[in-house]
């Protein structure tokens, strides 16, 4: 077990490490994905390996601050292309005025997107070299064996398991569902980040232990229309501060928000 480990996340650094070249093309936005998904498998391995006395090291600090380094670069940009590509989508769904003022709003997004892949383009590089690549290499050969313990992944586990049914509850105990509330919206948020952990978590001990299918694919389902209803939430905010307090947009916030609702209703967390 303790060697599968090792060439498990040894594996995910080399699948991280060599996405970067295609991703710094900026040709398929697809790359940029995969690319994240692998440093969230690393993030997890990472949680449910590193103890307190691992997470004190230089040598581990020198590992994992230059991948939260990247992947918060590579997340602001994956973030935008998700924009882009579902607001556009969606245009069908408003008035001609309506569609004006997105549009207008959306050819902005795109000269921001510019901005940050010239962002990624010297942070990644930097953050994500050979140096980072043997310091990943070389933890996964010696440290990972010696950090494998069942019991601790498994209250891990535990713990991840807990922290979401709270996170539940939390939601559960608002006096309704306002999707204009910040209070319940950043209540989602947390959640939505909880079931994210979770679910890779899960996927990165599949391979080791006995792990639900179904809880996988539900928690990657929740993870998706939890993280739908976070973009609305931005987009209006993201909307409303390019426009300041222009007409027209109470129609469109007040779509988004109907989706927002609609959204958190097929979750089945209410219930």
């Amino acid at each position: 077990m303790k060697k599968a480990f090792a060439r498990s996340v040894n594996k995910a650094g080399n699948r991280f490490y060599d996405y970067k070249k295609a991703v710094l093309t900026f040709e398929d936005p697809e790359d940029l994905h995969q690319m994240r998904v692998s440093g969230r498998t690393l993030l997890s391995y990472i949680y449910v390996l590193a103890d307190e006395k691992e997470k004190d090291r230089p040598g581990f600090k020198k590992l994992r601050k230059p991948l939260k380094k990247a992947m918060d670069s590579l997340g602001a940009l994956r973030d935008t292309d998700v924009l882009l590509e579902e607001v556009e989508a969606s245009l069908g769904a408003f008035t001609p005025d309506q569609r004006v003022i997105i549009e207008k709003w959306l050819a902005h997004k795109k000269d921001e997107r510019e901005a940050l892949r010239e962002q990624v383009e010297e942070t990644l590089p930097e953050a994500v070299d050979k140096s980072w690549k043997r310091r990943m290499t070389m933890w996964a050969r010696y440290s990972v064996p010696k950090l494998v313990d069942k019991k601790s992944l498994l209250v891990r586990l535990e713990e991840l398991h807990d922290e979401k049914d709270r996170s539940f509850e939390a939601i559960r105990d608002f006096p309704s569902a306002n999707m204009a509330d910040t209070d319940f919206l950043e209540q989602l948020h947390k959640s939505r980040i909880c079931v994210k952990k979770l679910r890779y978590t899960l996927t990165v001990l599949d391979k080791f232990m006995d792990i639900d299918q179904a809880e996988i694919k539900t928690m990657k389902n929740l993870q998706d229309q939890l993280g739908h209803i976070h973009d609305i939430s931005v987009w209006i905010s993201q909307l409303k501060s390019f426009y300041g307090d222009g007409e027209g947009l109470e129609g469109i916030e007040s779509t988004w928000r109907k989706e927002m609702l609609v959204t958190l209703l097929a979750t089945g967390i209410l219930v």
